[in-house]
């Protein structure tokens, strides 16, 4: 996805908190059936291939490491245990780093099947394109699943001048 995202002069963030997993792409109005679709395809098919999941591993460890040492970081999680005590809200987000070691493409592959499904992701589109041009291309991301794809009961509207499509 970033190198799609690259390769068309844009750009990508991922974020996690407790309730969402975020992935963002900015391209120019005219990339965005292309980002679109590699969008759906890394979510739905994504690459596990051992060298991807080391690197992640390493990124994600790095992050772990970084959160452990933030002061401010280790107050909120201490507070949320408090406040939430064995509820997930009471865990951090960050995890555990022999939790990020123990990690593996069996365990990752079984955790992407359960919960990064059409019907568990929420596409959020804003920008100067037409819905005519988006809509196909997220139905061509979702190919090959055997999900159903809720539709927008109402058809893409304009708001302040820009155009507005959900697809979920």
């Amino acid at each position: 996805v970033r190198a799609t995202a690259e390769a068309l002069g844009g750009s990508t963030h991922a974020f996690t908190t407790h309730d969402e997993t975020v992935f963002e792409a900015v391209v120019a109005a005219r990339y965005a059936p292309a980002m679109v679709t590699a969008l759906g395809r890394a979510l739905l098919a994504p690459s596990l291939d051992a060298t991807f999941i080391a690197d992640t591993k390493r990124q994600v460890g790095a992050e772990v490491q970084a959160a452990l040492r933030d002061p401010t970081r280790a107050w909120l999680n201490l507070w949320a245990h408090n406040a939430f005590g064995d509820n997930p809200y009471g865990r951090s987000i960050e995890g555990d780093p022999a939790d990020v070691d123990r990690l593996g493409a069996d365990k990752i592959a079984r955790f992407l099947a359960e919960w990064y499904r059409p019907a568990h992701v929420t596409v959020v589109i804003v920008g100067d394109f037409s819905p005519d041009a988006i809509l196909p291309a997220l139905d061509a991301s979702w190919s090959g699943t055997d999900e159903p794809r809720a539709r927008p009961e109402n058809p893409p509207r304009v708001i302040a001048g820009a155009r507005v499509a959900r697809h979920s």
